[in-house]
């Protein structure tokens, strides 16, 4: 299962980042026991322009390299049109998670290898979202582009699940909290994560 577009992707670029090998092994130490099953939560904080993006761009294109199995995905913040939407590196995790890796791939910001795994990735994550995230689909990861990538590749009541979804759409719930959103988030990276090693980014967290 590899897309045509991933033919003219490009590799990752020789990571050339010195003078961080401390933070760098560090980062390391909290992925091996991650690995382990002993999920963990690193925050990398510095003031703007210390080299914080490079930091985790170097650490995840080594940590790609040296684990076969490591499936990354990252979103970031965005604090400069007003009050910015405060679910949208939630809405890229997911949207990278579920196979939307084209126009990043082909515009050269995903490297060939990282954008490989999420697509392998694409089915499991369709299948967690109609199965553990119902609520997601349509708030943070639009319907109808997901079944058009990931039909030919989803069991057939996946599938359908989705389809039936578009043909009768279910009403708006105004009861639906944010914690029921980031409960559901919870459980769709539990899913995956169950199944390969995650490596998720948040940058520039306000």
């Amino acid at each position: 299962m590899r897309p045509a577009f991933l033919d003219s992707a490009p590799d990752a670029p020789p990571s050339i980042f010195v003078a961080r090998e401390q933070e760098i092994a560090l980062l390391f130490t909290h992925l091996a026991a991650a690995c382990q099953g002993q999920g963990r939560i690193v925050f990398i904080a510095g003031e703007a322009g210390q080299g914080k993006t490079a930091l985790i761009n170097s650490f995840t294109q080594r940590a790609v390299t040296a684990r076969g199995d490591l499936v990354t995905a990252g979103g970031a913040c965005n604090a400069y049109t007003g009050s910015g939407d405060p679910y949208l590196p939630f809405r890229e995790l997911l949207a990278l998670l579920s196979g939307d890796v084209e126009a990043r791939t082909l515009a050269g910001s995903l490297d060939r290898e990282r954008a490989l795994r999420l697509w392998h990735t694409m089915p499991s994550a369709t299948q967690a979202l109609v199965e553990e995230g119902a609520d997601l689909l349509d708030t943070f990861v639009p319907l109808r582009p997901l079944l058009a990538r990931s039909a030919d590749h989803l069991p057939s009541s996946v599938r359908q699940a989705l389809e039936s979804r578009i043909a009768q759409p279910p009403a708006f719930d105004p009861t639906l909290q944010q914690a029921s959103l980031f409960e559901q988030v919870t459980n769709l990276l539990g899913y995956l994560a169950a199944r390969s090693p995650l490596l998720l980014a948040l940058d520039d967290l306000q």
